[in-house]
């Protein structure tokens, strides 16, 4: 049975291409990165951090709202959405890149949402797929060896560096 799960691009412990999704955020989206800083030095700095007023509550969610017009408007999904057909085995939903979590298993079960939710997600976030795609494009493999068809036009032509 699939199980699909939305994980925040702020996650430290979800790794694709053994690099953090925060991290990718911070190497391709770096004004994103800084905000998204900002927002846990607002929560959770100060003098008394973790201790949220009601005034700190509202400054939070106003941050919050301009980040989220941030993401829409860099064309940025705040999330990804991961596919998983086994318990070992999580991939994101277009690339098919595999995703480590690193140290807490369980930060999966907090992430899972019903495929529905997924799809919906999918549908509302602008160009989710060709942005995934750059965000995790794996590097192509150079073929050393010759395909047949260069062979044979190697071996018509002479040409032995074909």
């Amino acid at each position: 049975m699939k199980k699909y799960y939305k994980i925040p691009m702020t996650e430290r412990i979800a790794k694709i291409n053994d690099i953090s999704l925060f991290d990718i955020l911070k190497d391709n989206y770096p004004d994103l990165y800084n905000r998204e800083k900002g927002r846990v030095e607002l929560q959770y700095g100060g003098t008394n951090p973790g201790v949220m007023t009601p005034q700190l509550e509202e400054a939070v969610k106003e941050y919050n709202q301009e980040t989220d017009l941030m993401y829409v408007a860099l064309g940025v999904p705040k999330y990804i959405i991961a596919v998983s057909t086994s318990d070992d085995d999580v991939k994101e939903y277009a690339t098919g890149a595999k995703i480590e979590i690193s140290g807490y298993g369980c930060v999966l079960q907090g992430r899972e949402v019903k495929q529905t939710q997924a799809y919906e997600y999918l549908d509302k976030t602008q160009n989710y797929i060709g942005v995934v795609n750059n965000l995790f494009a794996k590097e192509e493999r150079k073929e050393l060896k010759k395909t047949p068809f260069q062979r044979v036009v190697a071996a018509i032509t002479g040409n032995k560096d074909n």
